[in-house]
């Protein structure tokens, strides 16, 4: 078994030499920047830690639109609770849909809800 190995030194082309690398001029590395500023700002961990804090609180905050839905979500749950009912999600076993049943605590079938009922009622009486 043998193996045709190229010179060192030599290009993909046989018989034409490769060139050689060109050295790029080394700068001192206590040379200023262009700019005149340094290479790196320092700043006080206590400065960054603040504004990341502050940018936390500010992403975290919930438009007062998206409370109030979620406050009715909430009575709607209390209601449901005091008349020992849920609403459970499950996967249709023919298609795959999503659909929704209004159910006892012992798990039984009160109706069927429709999905688009759960989603555009908050009143308890007409998603229940």
């Amino acid at each position: 078994m043998s193996f045709h190995v190229l010179p060192v030194g030599r290009d993909a082309k046989i018989g034409t030499e490769a060139p050689q690398p060109t050295q790029l001029p080394v700068q001192p590395s206590n040379a200023p920047s262009p700019t005149g500023e340094a290479f790196a700002k320092v700043y006080d961990s206590s400065v960054l830690e603040s504004a990341r804090a502050a940018r936390k609180a500010r992403d975290a905050e919930i438009p007062p639109h998206v409370m109030d839905e979620v406050q009715a979500a909430a009575r709607l749950y209390e209601d449901l609770q005091a008349r020992d009912q849920h609403v459970r999600f499950q996967t249709h076993n023919l298609d795959g849909r999503v659909v929704a049943d209004l159910v006892d605590t012992d798990g039984n079938v009160v109706r069927p809800i429709s999905l688009r009922d759960i989603v555009e009622s908050t009143d308890p009486d007409t998603a229940a």
